[in-house]
C-alpha cells in the first residue's frame, strides 16, 4: 500500500519505525475521502518528517501531543528561515499532524 507514495529507500526506512497499522489507516482514511495520490503523499512524508524529529529527539511519534506537533512545526519554519527558503508547506504539515 505504501509504496505508491513512498519513491525513496530512506523515506521507506523512516516509515518501518512507525506502526504499521496506524499508517495503513492513515492513508485509507485520505484514500476513502478521494484526496489526490500528491496530497496523501505530501502528508505521508510529513508524518515522516515528523517521526525523524520526534525520533532524534528520544520520543515516539505516537507519544506526540500537540505541544510536540506545534514545535515541529515552529522547528520547520526557523530551519527554513535560517536557510533563506520559504516555507511553502506549513499548511500540509499541520494538516497531516492533526489527523
Amino acid at each position: 500500500m505504501f509504496q505508491q507514495y513512498i519513491k525513496s529507500k530512506s523515506y521507506e526506512c523512516s516509515a518501518a519505525y512507525l506502526p504499521q497499522p496506524e499508517l495503513t489507516q492513515f492513508i485509507q482514511y485520505f484514500e476513502a475521502q478521494q484526496y489526490s495520490n500528491q496530497t496523501i503523499k505530501r502528508y505521508w512524508y510529513a508524518i515522516i518528517h515528523f517521526n525523524e524529529w520526534m525520533l532524534s529527539r528520544n520520543f515516539n511519534a505516537i507519544d506526540a501531543n500537540l505541544i510536540n506537533k506545534n514545535e515541529f512545526i515552529q522547528h520547520r519554519m526557523d530551519e527554513s528561515s535560517a536557510n533563506g527558503l520559504t516555507l511553502t508547506n506549513n499548511n500540509t504539515y499541520s494538516a497531516a499532524l492533526a489527523h
